[in-house]
């Protein structure tokens, strides 16, 4: 539906990837309980995807308006 160049589907493999990171991110916690620097590591890493997400939807649309016009939606 958009061409490689629209960076779109890249842009959502990224967001995929990200939340799959923030969904599993209790789990990791477990596993790395006796590692306090990896918990750190994954704690800052949770805070960068988040914030990422948060904004990856205003550039998903901005990737997608040459394709679909949202305020006809």
């Amino acid at each position: 539906m958009f061409p490689q160049r629209s960076g779109v589907y890249q842009h959502l493999e990224d967001f995929r990837i990200r939340a799959n990171e923030v969904l599993n991110f209790t789990d990791s916690l477990k596993i790395l309980e006796d590692m306090p620097k990896e918990r750190a590591e994954l704690s800052r890493k949770q805070l960068e995807n988040t914030g990422w997400i948060h904004k990856a939807m205003i550039t998903l649309e901005d990737k997608m308006e040459p394709y679909i016009m949202f305020d006809r939606l």
